[in-house]
């Protein structure tokens, strides 16, 4: 009886120490599980950080560059445009109304997010959707006026402009009759059209790319608050 209840005293330790074993391993494991998909979200969040950082960089240039193209285009359309030596000093081309690169945002982290399906390992997972949704959303449609601009000068106003105008080096050369040319172009109803249009696909991009700029900016803050970086 000694000897049965020996046995069973001793199956029942090993059955402890087996069974304190496999949850120490299984704790073991989760917990380097975690600490592996802590660095992975540390490293799409500082990802994110630095992508948002350089975003919202370049659309801060780039309205700058909005700006510039606005002016001048309101100076085509002014009476001060129609003298000669407004025309000289601004030295009026094709390609100083085609000079704009649309935005174009850093996908890093975005790729880690939806291709890698990183936004599992993130603690803050609404922040992983609104950077999913920047680029799905305000982004995309901010690609789409950009390039509707561009091929707008590209495709209708550069080469109207290089058969109706003549080329800057004539107009710096200060030869009276392209100046001439130019003034008269200008008062054209059709060109006058044109420059109008161009003010308003630029009106389209300022307002899109204010809007990313803020929304970057935005999310930019709340993720250094979140994940106290």
């Amino acid at each position: 009886m000694k000897n049965t209840f020996g046995n069973v005293k001793h199956f029942a330790r090993d059955l402890v120490i087996l069974v304190l074993g496999i949850m120490l391993s299984l704790m073991l494991n989760e917990w380097r599980e975690n600490r592996s998909a802590r660095a992975d979200e540390m490293r799409v969040v500082n990802q994110m950080v630095e992508d948002l950082m350089s975003d919202t960089t370049m659309l801060s240039e780039s309205l700058a560059t909005v700006e510039a193209l606005s002016e001048l285009t309101t100076f085509t359309s002014s009476e001060n445009a129609l003298m000669t030596d407004s025309l000289q000093k601004a030295g009026i081309s094709s390609w100083s109304l085609a000079a704009y690169a649309p935005m174009v945002p850093q996908k890093t982290a975005f790729h880690e997010l939806t291709y890698q399906d990183q936004h599992r390992n993130i603690r803050f997972p609404k922040l992983a959707s609104r950077f999913i949704n920047l680029h799905e959303g305000i982004y995309s449609l901010l690609d789409r006026v950009t390039n509707q601009h561009a091929d707008y000068l590209l495709s209708d106003l550069a080469p109207y402009m290089n058969v109706s105008m003549p080329p800057i080096k004539q107009i710096l050369n200060k030869q009276p009759s392209a100046l001439e040319s130019v003034r008269r172009q200008l008062q054209n109803t059709e060109m006058q059209n044109r420059i109008e249009w161009v003010n308003i696909l630029l009106i389209n991009v300022d307002s899109v790319m204010n809007a990313a700029k803020a929304e970057s900016e935005e999310l930019l803050t709340e993720i250094k608050e979140k994940y106290n970086l």
